[in-house]
């Protein structure tokens, strides 16, 4: 026997209650994976910016193999033949395709191994930065009292603080020498990583803590909580699973901002150290050019570029898909 509801009904039946109709008029449900995929290949633009991506990560594991089938040197190779008659960069040529810089080094190869290191940068810093703000804000919203005091007024002094200076202090205190806290934190890639965690930590923290507020009220959690679960128990295995998409909707956001975060850094010489390849560093290396040696801002910049798009298509893809009412707002 057929359900007999209209097409337009039926939509809002499956996004609703994640069922579709049979030709027989049974109902087969559709798992919350199956209606999260389905909505984000929905989104042509998400689907880009995910191949751009892989893409994009392919080349920076592969970066040696890349640069050997291209014909291109290593990124710290410096080739004086390279350079012009009066010693200054030449252009995208078919020895070089995207040209060489100052001092004869490829940018083509610079432009992948740079890929690594914002990609190295943005992940690490994602997963430092997720697990610190996602412990706080769990402790902060379960347990609540002073507890809850403490975290969230340590929050607000962080949010009162300018960032971008809170970083280049930072940032300019660990990159020389042996680094900050013993040298535990040295110049480098992990001076980047340690200023971006400390400095937007805060940001999961408060959406954490607004979820298990409203969590913590919950039946499920009375209910373990009178069968003897402990605390840790509660925290840890109850409410963080119901945290996933929130969680996920965080860090696809911060990944772009972690890229933009690192690039700035380098390009106010407090990032990523020479000769090490990063984004950042190239287009501050190529701005007092800009107007003779146009390739040594373009591509990297456009890199940059690329990737952080891409990034924001698939976040803001996968927020929709995760609350699709958002995206009916």
């Amino acid at each position: 026997m057929s359900v007999g509801i209209s097409d337009f009904s039926l939509e809002e039946a499956e996004a609703e209650t994640g069922a579709v109709e049979l030709v027989s008029g049974e109902i087969a449900a559709r798992s919350p994976w199956e209606l999260f995929l389905r909505r984000f290949r929905e989104d042509k633009f998400a689907i880009a910016g995910l191949a751009f991506l892989l893409v994009v990560i392919l080349a920076a594991i592969f970066a040696p193999l890349v640069c050997s089938l291209v014909g291109a040197p290593g990124p710290y190779r410096a080739d004086q033949n390279a350079l012009d008659i009066f010693g200054q960069p030449t252009g995208p040529s078919s020895a070089h395709l995207f040209g060489v810089d100052q001092i004869g080094r490829d940018v083509f190869s610079r432009v992948i191994y740079g890929a690594r290191v914002s990609l190295i940068v943005a992940l690490v810093s994602c997963v430092l930065t997720s697990a610190i703000g996602v412990v706080c804000g769990l402790l902060a919203g379960y347990y609540r009292g002073w507890v809850d005091t403490v975290i969230s007024r340590t929050v607000d002094a962080f949010l009162a603080i300018p960032y971008l200076l809170l970083a280049i202090g930072l940032a300019s205190a660990c990159s020389f020498g042996n680094g900050c806290v013993g040298g535990l934190i040295k110049p480098g890639i992990p001076v980047v990583v340690a200023v971006i965690t400390f400095t937007s930590w805060t940001y999961p923290a408060r959406i954490i803590r607004g979820q298990v507020l409203s969590l913590r009220e919950k039946e499920f959690v009375d209910a373990s909580r009178s069968l003897g679960a402990s605390d840790f128990r509660i925290v840890f295995k109850e409410l963080l699973p119901n945290l996933t998409a929130p969680i996920v909707v965080f860090a696809t956001t911060f990944l772009p901002q972690a890229i933009l975060y690192e690039s700035a850094l380098s390009f106010l010489g407090v990032g990523v150290q020479p000769p090490t390849a990063s984004w950042g560093q190239m287009i501050a290396d190529a701005s007092n050019n800009i107007n003779t040696q146009w390739w040594y801002m373009l591509f990297p910049g456009l890199a940059l570029l690329f990737t952080v798009l891409a990034f924001n298509f698939v976040g803001d893809a996968m927020t929709d898909a995760l609350n699709p009412r958002s995206k009916r707002a």
